[in-house]
């Protein structure tokens, strides 16, 4: 289908006479009626408010269909991370295991001791019951920090390195194999 007949098509799918067509987009109904039996063509500066004017795409009006989609990219991206995952998890949980989970054992007796652990630098008062990571906290456009994890929705301090993070982790462990009561970050 030539330009003309698609706007005949969409012309009279609205009921639009060509009179009316021609008037929103500042033509005669005379010139329609030409593009629509393909004596002319509307000028490339006309499409754009033809096609407005028959509430169309572009894409529509030069009868350019979208292709099918073979996949919601959303299926396509799960489908992705679970292969990676499936692939490369066991391998990342057995070079970082001493990393995540340092001294995890260490005193943990299962008997309900659990440490007090303050910190200053946000304000909180976690109760720690012998597990605890570091883990990065990454805001877009902003540098990286590091927090204590102690297994629950709380987050010990906020580091500028990991290292700090984890000398207060250390400490934290410490305290809490030697029975203490709380610790003051």
């Amino acid at each position: 289908m030539n330009i003309g007949q698609q706007i005949a098509k969409y012309r009279k799918e609205k009921r639009l006479t060509q009179e009316q067509l021609g008037e929103s987009v500042g033509v005669t109904g005379r010139s329609v009626s030409k593009w629509e039996v393909g004596l002319s063509s509307p000028g490339v500066d006309l499409i754009p408010p033809i096609a407005a004017a028959l509430g169309i795409t572009l894409d529509e009006l030069f009868g350019i269909k979208p292709k099918e989609k073979q996949k919601d990219l959303s299926d396509t991206v799960r489908e992705a991370v679970a292969a990676a995952l499936e692939e490369k998890l066991p391998d990342l949980l057995e070079e970082n295991l001493d990393e995540l989970m340092p001294s995890y054992l260490n005193g943990q007796t299962g008997d309900g001791y659990s440490l007090t652990v303050f910190s200053k630098k946000t304000k909180t008062v976690v109760r720690f019951s012998g597990f605890g990571i570091v883990k990065s906290r990454n805001s877009p456009g902003q540098p990286e920090h590091y927090w204590i994890w102690p297994g629950k929705d709380a987050f010990i301090g906020d580091y500028n390195t990991k290292e700090e993070a984890g000398a207060d982790l250390e400490k934290i462990f410490e305290a809490y194999k030697n029975r203490e009561n709380a610790i003051e970050l």
